[in-house]
């Protein structure tokens, strides 16, 4: 099956990503259907965020339980993949049209051409889904408490956060939503840039407005060039990094694990959560595996260990992983 669709995204300048065009149309074939994205390794690049965005003002209000307004909104985009009000206040579905209005289209049918496939190794990494370990993560890390509460308090001046392969960002989203709130400043990344205006950046905007937005940086790019030490956003280390669903690949557990080492700050940690094994995938990934990996490439700087493990015996069985940078 031919996954269809042909975003149209450009570099402007070193190291800015220019937004997807509106006029992007669902590609003919198979052949020119990744024919926008660049390679594995593709460099960082900052994404900025539309001008329409920003400068919405409008009254933003938590209603109930973090989770479930993070959940609730980002829930709209599966399966169909449509930006659209979902229910809530008046506030928050307007909030939600307004993200949709402002936000570089990437066309209706291209999101939805995005559910044939889960990924396309090295040119599109599923961002444009939800996966099930991120509703793990957000509940993790809501309220922080434990080792990433106290990585959180560490800094004078704020903690800065950065979520990896972010997708839709609810981890993201959950911690910029928290009561009190929290002093962060949150770097959300994922491979693809088209990724970050269809999903990450609406989303964020329609649960906590301009504000939100504000607090954020937005970063396409691979791991392995986001570990380089000439990366954007890079320069100062984060207390904190979290994700979802990223052990999938084996052969991108040097990059992560070589990421968190340059990354992290120490005594930083970084929460990861994922299916315990990803049977059926190429990539052949698990917690065992990754944890392994941690071990032996950096045996005297890391510190992994598991804690939590979900298994109700009907879905996948899952983990979140914390890794501490030791020195």
């Amino acid at each position: 099956m031919s996954f269809k669709f042909n975003f149209n995204s450009a570099t402007s300048g070193k190291g800015v990503a220019t937004p997807p065009s509106s006029s992007a149309a669902v590609a003919s074939s198979s052949s020119s259907a990744w024919s926008a994205f660049t390679a594995s390794r593709k460099p960082c690049v900052v994404c900025p965020v539309p001008d329409a965005l920003l400068q919405d003002d409008g009254a933003f209000q938590v209603h109930g339980n973090v989770i479930d307004t993070c959940v609730g909104w980002v829930r709209v985009h599966e399966p169909q993949l449509q930006l659209l009000p979902a229910s809530g206040t008046a506030a928050a579905a307007a909030a939600h049209s307004a993200a949709a209005a402002a936000t570089p289209s990437v066309g209706d049918a291209a999101l939805r051409a995005a559910d044939v496939v889960d990924i396309q190794r090295g040119i599109y990494e599923g961002g444009l889904k939800l996966w099930e370990c991120a509703i793990d993560l957000v509940r993790h890390v809501s309220p922080p408490s434990g080792a990433v509460a106290a990585a959180l308090a560490a800094p004078d001046g704020g903690a800065r956060v950065l979520e990896l392969g972010a997708g839709h960002a609810l981890p993201s989203v959950a911690l910029l939503l928290q009561q009190p709130p929290l002093n962060v400043r949150v770097t959300v990344q994922d491979y693809n840039a088209e990724v970050l205006y269809a999903v990450s950046m609406p989303n964020v905007f329609a649960n906590g407005g301009a504000a939100a937005l504000r607090r954020c940086d937005f970063l396409a790019g691979s791991w392995h060039a986001l570990a380089e030490a000439d990366a954007p956003l890079a320069t100062t280390p984060y207390d904190v990094i979290v994700g979802s669903e990223l052990l999938y690949h084996v052969e991108e557990y040097a990059s992560l694990v070589r990421l968190c080492q340059r990354l992290l700050r120490v005594g930083g940690v970084a929460v990861l959560a994922n299916k315990t094994l990803y049977f059926g995938c190429a990539g052949g990934g698990s917690c065992a595996a990754f944890a392994a990996a941690v071990r032996t490439l950096a045996p005297t700087a890391l510190h992994v260990e598991t804690v939590a493990r979900y298994d109700d015996a009907v879905s996948n069985i899952r983990e979140i992983l914390h890794i501490t940078r030791l020195q």
